[in-house]
């Protein structure tokens, strides 16, 4: 596995935005101390929640960028938190974040941020204004399929694979009608050797979905 900075395009956020002092430098700063009490990363980000997301975007273009994978994984953790905790997100923001998150989830070091950030965007209801379309869905998929090496994580991390992946069969089941055979392999390997009983109790729902949609049905 091979952890690389990625480009992120501020531009497709919108135009520059004047950013005075950029106060909320303090939250960002207190965030990206693992050495903070956790009830200070939650305080930090409910106070982000209220910078406009195309002023935090670009304000943390340098660490979402940068070569240091300490840094990077944090920024991309802390934009997925944002997000996560923002309740006014729109339509071309979540299609972007999800582009984002899609192209920053062969990065292993920033996985889980970017498992965390699809994960919300897929959770959209149908009737809210920042549902994914089906192409961005399925790129989605495609990069968890194809590009994550699930056994290769960490627990926790492994579970939101599991989670993005139910969640896409659950909701946006006809996104998958063009890649029937790699979601059966890809779900294959990254369910092979998982011995946890946590992702288990994701992973068995799956099959069932995956059976349902895919497996034809006797007449």
């Amino acid at each position: 596995l091979e952890a690389t900075p990625m480009d992120f395009d501020t531009s497709e956020f919108g135009d520059s935005v004047s950013m005075p002092g950029q106060a909320w430098r303090v939250q960002v700063a207190e965030f990206m101390d693992v050495t903070v009490d956790g009830m200070k990363h939650e305080e930090a980000v409910s106070k982000l929640t209220k910078v406009p997301l195309l002023e935090l975007v670009q304000g943390l273009d340098a660490e979402l960028t940068t070569e240091d994978s300490h840094i990077r994984a944090r920024a991309t953790l802390l934009l997925s938190e944002v997000v996560t905790a923002s309740a006014n997100l729109n339509y071309a923001s979540a299609v972007q974040l999800g582009s984002f998150f899609t192209a920053r989830l062969p990065d292993w070091v920033s996985v889980r941020g970017s498992l965390k950030g699809t994960l919300h965007l897929l959770r959209a209801p149908p009737s809210s204004p920042r549902t994914l379309p089906a192409q961005t869905v399925a790129s989605i998929a495609h990069t968890l399929l194809t590009n994550v090496a699930v056994q290769a994580l960490v627990q926790a991390d492994r579970m939101l694979w599991f989670e993005c992946m139910l969640c896409i069969l659950e909701a946006h089941l006809g996104a998958l009608e063009a890649i029937g055979e790699e979601l059966c392999q890809g779900l294959v390997a990254g369910l092979q050797d998982e011995k946890d009983p946590r992702c288990l109790m994701i992973a068995l729902p799956l099959w069932s979905r995956l059976g349902n949609a895919f497996l034809p049905r006797a007449e």
